[in-house]
This record gives structure tokens, C-alpha cells and sequence, in this order.
């Protein structure tokens, strides 16, 4: 089975920052689904075509609930925000999309 690596630094560092802020906090957001990606992420492990799929089709989703910030005013976790950014944020998105791009042409 073919796998896909080479995503943007960017990616790895928005999901160590998730992964970190977990540590720190104490985070209860997410699932076990998102936080297993997050440390696939950050430890640049390449990825099925399956799961940059998965990956493009979360990350779409949401984007919407992305405020740019792990905490809000009270410092309240916005799980949205760190999330997105578990999953590798806007440019594991854009990598995502290039690379099913690329799967499908061949």
C-alpha cells in the first residue's frame, strides 16, 4: 500500500502545539482519533491514502471552528482551535488536497 509523507513543517509544529497544550492543560478535547493523527503528525510518519483523506475531509470540516487560539478571554480551551490544529491546521489541509489530487492522476 502506497503511504505519503513530506507534509509542511507547518503541519508538524501546529500539531506538536496541540499535543503541547494537551500536556500543559489538560485538555478534554477530542477524540482518540484526533490526538492519534496529531502524534502521527508530529513525528512526520507517512500517512495511507486512506487517511489523507480522512485527514482533508476533517480538516474541511473544520476550519469553521478554527478562532486561531487554544484559549479564549477566561482561558476556557477552545476545542475547536486546538483540534484543527491537532490534525495539522491550514497547511496539512492544503498538502492534503495536492496529494489526493495527485493519488487520483494516477
Amino acid at each position: 500500500m502506497a503511504t505519503y509523507g513530506g507534509y509542511p513543517q507547518a503541519a508538524k509544529n501546529r500539531a506538536k502545539a496541540a499535543l503541547k497544550h494537551k500536556e500543559e492543560k489538560g485538555t478534554s478535547c477530542g477524540t482518540s482519533v484526533g490526538w492519534t493523527r496529531a502524534k502521527q503528525l508530529s513525528s512526520g510518519q507517512k500517512l495511507s491514502a486512506s487517511t489523507v483523506k480522512r485527514t482533508f475531509s476533517f480538516l474541511s470540516r473544520a476550519k469553521t471552528y478554527d478562532q486561531g487560539k487554544f484559549t479564549d478571554a477566561k482561558g476556557k480551551d477552545i476545542c475547536g482551535s486546538i483540534m484543527y490544529a491537532a490534525w495539522g491546521g491550514d497547511s496539512m489541509k492544503s498538502w492534503c488536497e495536492k496529494t489526493i489530487n495527485k493519488i487520483e492522476n494516477q
